[in-house]
């Protein structure tokens, strides 16, 4: 992240700050070291230990500007409401900042940590949550994922109503979808998935050291898992990134599909060739099936019979019991399909090619809702650090022929 982004978040995290009210300096002074250490651990993963002081410092700075002209409005028992609504607007000042450059992970992140800080607070729940409703709106973030955040992290959590979306592990078995049975946990171990952005969150709730990848840190705050991290409860076993983003996949799938080839041939007509010889397979939801030959031998053919495009000679193709050949609009939004040959305009750049296409399959969506919707996919893919460079062609190549893909 730029210094002008790294300082506009510290600026919004004294805003945060101010939101509560102290009776008196030193219990100002105990909540602003709690805070300090939250931030410092947050901006640690963007600059080096040498580099983090002079952040902190603009928080510190900002922090006290912000109690200096909350004098002014101390009068009145009205004024809470008014120095609510100029909380507001200036978070959405510097959300309109934040949001020319952060990703829309980063802005989840931004969001959790927030919550941290509110965690953090002990009055002025209406105006806590009014701030992180503009947040939220400013940041344009999925209101079913942020109520879930806020349930986790604001709130102590309430075992007996656990929301979709999150897993509790535990040492003692369970027999219910939404735990995870994990020998050596002391306590429990909260997992959530934000899915609009697939990305996981954990909260250790238990007295074990708590480890990932290696590391110990402070169990008391929320991590966001990596790609390929782990993570342990003192002597417990290993929880796998890759294992909870599986089963959570899983669970977010709209049933269980299963795929049907019955016999399925192909001959050309030109020819009077055979080119697929009968085959027959089946596979279930969740499989990754590779299809492998040489130049020629058919393998493009039989992804477009598998695909409803091409009709076999002999043989049929089913979804869940529905042939794809002879109805394949009851299948519409199931197969996807990327052809050999791409369909993408050269001259445009990668967001203008995924904004058109969606302008063009969503017709009665905002020009908002197109943006959120294609910031989300270039998250997606990987493609967002490369959304503002032109396609280019076989003879002008700008991006890769995987990013093409």
């Amino acid at each position: 992240m730029t210094d002008s982004v790294l300082k506009a978040q510290m600026q919004l995290f004294a805003i945060v700050a101010r939101l509560d009210n102290y009776d008196n300096e030193a219990q100002e002074q105990i909540k602003t070291s709690q805070l300090l250490r939250i931030i410092k651990d947050f901006i640690s993963s963007d600059v080096a230990d040498t580099q983090i002081e002079p952040y902190l410092e603009t928080f510190k700075e900002y922090f006290q500007l912000l109690g200096k002209r909350r004098k002014f409005f101390e009068i009145e028992e009205q004024n809470n409401v008014k120095r609510s609504s100029l909380n507001s607007v200036k978070a959405l000042r510097i959300c309109e900042e934040l949001n020319k450059e952060l990703t829309f992970r980063q802005k989840y992140y931004v969001y959790i940590r927030i919550c941290e800080l509110l965690a953090l607070q002990e009055h002025n729940t209406g105006s806590t949550l009014d701030f992180l409703q503009t947040l939220s709106e400013s940041f344009h973030l999925d209101k079913e994922d942020t109520n879930l955040i806020q349930k986790l992290v604001l709130y102590p959590f309430d075992e007996s109503d656990i929301p979709p979306h999150v897993l509790v592990a535990k040492s003692q078995k369970v027999n219910n979808p939404n735990y995870l049975n994990v020998k050596g946990i002391n306590g429990k171990v909260i997992i959530a998935y934000i899915h609009s952005v697939n990305i996981i969150f954990v909260r250790y709730i238990g007295t074990d050291v708590f480890i990932i990848n290696g590391n110990t840190y402070d169990g008391k705050k929320v991590f966001l898992l990596q790609s390929g991290s782990f993570i342990q409860c003192g002597p417990s076993n290993k929880i796998y990134q890759s294992d909870l983003l599986n089963r959570f996949i899983q669970q977010t799938n709209r049933g269980k599909f299963v795929f049907d080839a019955q016999n399925i041939s192909w001959k050309s007509k030109q020819t009077n060739t055979t080119i697929i010889q009968p085959i027959t397979t089946s596979f279930k939801a969740g499989r990754l099936v590779g299809i492998i030959g040489f130049s020629g031998s058919g393998k493009t053919t039989l992804i477009e019979i598998l695909n409803g495009s091409i009709k076999p000679t002999t043989g049929s193709v089913e979804i869940n019991g529905v042939d794809v050949h002879s109805n394949l609009s009851a299948l519409e939004g199931i197969i996807g399909y990327v052809p050999q040959s791409d369909q993408l305009s050269d001259q445009l750049t990668v967001y203008e090619n995924l904004y058109f296409t969606a302008k063009l399959c969503y017709a009665n969506a905002t020009n908002g809702q197109l943006k959120v919707k294609v910031h989300r996919v270039l998250q997606t893919f990987g493609l967002y650090d490369i959304k503002d460079l032109k396609v280019g062609d076989s003879m002008d190549k700008v991006i890769s022929g995987g990013q093409r893909k």
